[in-house]
C-alpha cells in the first residue's frame, strides 16, 4: 500500500510540474537583421505583408525600388504616374 501511495504523489508531483511549467512563456529577441538598411527592411516587411496574405500590398511596397519596378511593370503602379 506504501508502494502505491509514494507512486501516486510522484505521479502528481510530476502532473504539477509539467502543467505549471507549461504556463511560463519564453520570449527570443532577435536583432535587427536589416541595421538600417532601408531596402532590406522594405523587402522584409514585403515578405511579412505577404506571409499575412496581403501580396497586392506587398508588391506596391517592393514597388518603391524602381528596379523592381521595371522588372514588373505592370504589377506596379507608379505614383508618378498617377499625377
Amino acid at each position: 500500500m506504501w508502494c502505491i501511495q509514494s507512486a501516486l504523489k510522484k505521479a502528481l508531483s510530476l502532473a504539477i510540474l509539467v502543467t505549471i511549467s507549461g504556463c511560463y512563456t519564453t520570449t527570443v529577441k532577435y536583432p535587427n537583421i536589416c541595421a538600417g538598411d532601408e531596402a532590406c527592411l522594405r523587402n522584409l516587411n514585403a515578405q511579412t505583408l505577404a506571409q499575412l496574405g496581403h501580396v497586392e500590398a506587398a508588391t506596391a511596397l517592393v514597388c518603391e525600388d524602381t528596379r523592381v519596378a521595371d522588372l514588373l511593370r505592370y504589377q506596379c503602379i507608379r505614383t508618378d504616374e498617377l499625377n
